[in-house]
């Protein structure tokens, strides 16, 4: 009897004009994420060929000239320290203007990515010497001082996060849509699940038939999330598939940093006074892009199921799908964005499971940077979901069990 009600619920989700209106904005949003990646990954390349290099170098001498000029005048002594600093920073900078020179007239050296590496490593190094940078920068930087030292260690050709091939177009539309775009799609598509028939002959007719209230609700629950998680799982991976035949499928094997764990660094306050949040040294595990996003579409899977579990139990508790929608989506909304903008409420953002949307980044554990939070972990996310979801099953199946429908 079970499958029959399943499948009577699939098919009239599937008839409804909202259904499809709702997978064609998702659709819509999943091939604007594609084109504004390929839009990206253009600019970049132009930016990092041996011509956009030169222009960045050269609008870079203009700077430090500039600066020189204007500290010409000043007598002080600190004034033509960072005279003479300028001066060594236009010689180094012509000497990367001649590499880039030979690059445009010679073409490519077989090993110019290792030159190019060495070249941002050293970069990097003078810059982490600069105590003057803020210590925000000085995360970032860090980080990718190490990816680095990790393909030239592992003599890897990188395969750069900027290019557009299908797991880098895949990676960015997790964290593009994870937050609330998925959240807001999803309470906009089940606000009548149970909501809009409680008024309605149909539910009514159904309920007076030999069938239990709970073998109903449950029928519909699964029906929503097979649809749910069909439409979205299976768009995603038909993209996957498209980036892939257009941008090739480069960089599944390249290695990744997952795991990554953050704390409060009490040694240095920012203006305000408050710790930074600092990356624990070696506290992530090597992976591979393709491995970490296999890990973060699972994870984003059972976010969804406990996103339409969550939306599942108001829909049960209200009889109007406006009210359902507006609160679905005013909660998801609000929620993250308040822990976003809000410190004092961002100490709690890690258990609010709305907040681990972004699923790549709780894989990679860069949402605590997100929130300014190092409490994110991958257990505690997978955690809070499964909690939602046998909560609000359970309290909507109550709900629904002991409503009065005739009224």
């Amino acid at each position: 009897m079970i499958f029959t009600l399943v499948k009577n619920e699939l098919i009239k989700i599937l008839r409804r004009g909202k259904t499809w209106i709702v997978f064609g904005l998702f659709a819509l949003s999943v091939i604007g994420v594609g084109f504004l990646g390929n839009y990206s990954a253009k600019q970049t390349e132009n930016y990092k060929s041996p011509q956009g290099q030169i222009e960045s170098l050269n609008r870079n001498i203009e700077m430090n000239n500039q600066q020189i000029k204007n500290l010409e005048s000043n007598e002080e002594s600190w004034a033509k320290t960072e005279i003479e600093r300028m001066n060594s920073s236009t010689e180094e900078i012509k000497e990367q203007i001649k590499v880039q020179e030979e690059r445009l007239n010679n073409g490519d050296a077989p090993n110019a990515w290792k030159t190019d590496l060495q070249q941002e490593k050293m970069s990097l190094e003078k810059m982490l010497e600069d105590k003057s940078i803020p210590e925000e920068a000085r995360i970032y930087q860090k980080t990718r001082l190490d990816e680095i030292n990790m393909f030239l260690d592992k003599d890897v050709k990188p395969v750069e996060e900027w290019e557009f091939n299908a797991f880098n177009y895949a990676d960015g539309l997790l964290q593009i849509i994870g937050l609330i775009i998925l959240v807001s799609g999803i309470a906009v598509f089940m606000s009548d699940i149970v909501s809009g028939e409680s008024t309605p002959p149909t539910l009514k007719f159904l309920l007076v038939q030999p069938i239990s209230r709970g073998k109903v609700i449950l029928s519909k629950f699964i029906a929503v999330v097979i649809t749910v998680v069909g439409m979205i799982g299976g768009l995603e991976l038909a993209a996957f598939g498209i980036i892939g035949a257009i941008g090739g499928f480069n960089g599944g094997q390249m290695p990744k940093i997952i795991g990554t764990q953050y704390q409060w660094d009490y040694s240095k306050l920012s203006s305000s006074g408050d710790p930074f949040l600092n990356q624990i040294q070696n506290s992530g595990v090597t992976s591979t892009r393709a491995e970490a996003l296999f890990q973060s579409f699972g994870l984003e899977i059972l976010f969804i199921i406990a996103c339409c579990a969550f939306i599942f139990l108001i829909s049960s508790i209200f009889k109007s799908s406006m009210i359902t929608m507006a609160i679905s989506v005013i909660v998801s909304v609000t929620s993250t964005m308040v822990c976003l903008m809000s410190s004092t409420v961002g100490k709690v953002a890690h258990l609010i499971f709305l907040n681990y949307g972004a699923t790549n980044t709780v894989i990679d554990g860069s949402v605590a940077r997100g929130f300014n939070n190092p409490n994110f972990s991958v257990g505690l996310g997978a955690a809070l979901m499964v909690g939602t979801i046998i909560v609000s099953y359970i309290i909507a199946h109550i709900v629904f069990s002991k409503k009065d429908f005739l009224i």
